[in-house]
């Protein structure tokens, strides 16, 4: 790999980034803009005040638009510090309650899809997209729907192979 990045000028290209200028950038979408967001939007900026792709013919409706490349930072800037807690709370119960349980062969797919949403969600910050993006979006939230209606379904099926040798009157009063 190193050898055909140091052979192709095309993939030199990082040799001529001005590091003040990435600095600079990194240090806006990442710390000083969130921050900035946080004490002067504590309730939010408003539907579309984080940046979003907003259509041409809303634009003219939108106040105080604040750019930040950040999906959390757009979230807080659009619903507010309440709704970024929330926001949060929902990926960790997301990530307990589909948590694919022992690492066994037939459970490999459920442990390497979480493993996607959980590094889609831990990659957020880097820049929005992941909650904006058209197919992603939907297909990361089919994806977690499946992981939790899956880890539920284990679940009840392990419940039942319990009870199975209770008699049928006691059945119906287990684990209600």
């Amino acid at each position: 790999m190193g050898w055909a990045v140091g052979k192709d000028v095309r993939l030199q290209r990082f040799t001529t980034l001005d590091t003040g200028v990435v600095m600079t950038r990194v240090g806006w979408s990442v710390n000083s803009s969130f921050l900035d967001a946080l004490s002067n939007y504590p309730m939010g900026n408003g539907l579309g005040g984080g940046g979003t792709s907003i259509p041409y013919f809303l634009q003219e409706r939108l106040h105080n638009t604040v750019l930040i490349e950040n999906e959390y930072g757009r979230i807080l800037l659009e619903q507010g510090v309440l709704g970024l807690i929330i926001w949060i709370a929902f990926i960790v119960w997301l990530l307990i309650a589909a948590w694919p349980g022992r690492v066994r062969k037939q459970y490999l797919g459920s442990l390497l899809l979480w493993c996607a949403v959980a590094f889609s969600f831990i990659g957020a910050p880097l820049g929005t997209g992941l909650l904006t993006a058209i197919p992603l979006t939907s297909i990361l939230m089919l994806a977690c729907g499946w992981l939790v209606g899956r880890r539920r379904e284990e679940q009840s099926a392990h419940r039942s192979s319990q009870t199975a040798f209770l008699p049928r009157e006691m059945r119906a009063f287990s684990y209600r």
